[in-house]
């Protein structure tokens, strides 16, 4: 169950079955607060709270991504994703696409 104060916007929900052509956006999970911290707080609470069994996903990376210095004072750019890293990686990719 996710926060309440989380908006999120997609397909997916309990119980519905991902099949293999799945498109990989299966959500959009958006925060709001009074403070950028907060908003992002709030945004990391909701992905650590986020459960979704059988596929991939990049839960870790996108945490990893919200705890990036860059990310929190706002100077993150297309690039910064090259640093971050998933500390618990649930998959590894070979090559992209597969």
């Amino acid at each position: 169950m996710l926060p309440p104060d989380v908006r999120v916007d997609g397909w997916i929900e309990t119980g519905t079955e991902v099949s293999t052509a799945y498109d990989p956006l299966l959500a959009k999970v958006i925060a709001a607060g009074g403070s950028r911290e907060q908003a992002i707080e709030r945004l990391d609470a909701a992905l650590a709270a986020m459960r979704v069994a059988g596929i991939r996903t990049n839960l870790g990376l996108l945490r990893a991504a919200l705890a990036h210095p860059a990310f929190g004072a706002a100077t993150h750019t297309t690039a910064t994703l090259g640093g971050v890293t998933d500390p618990r990686p649930r998959s590894r990719c070979g090559a992209p696409g597969r």
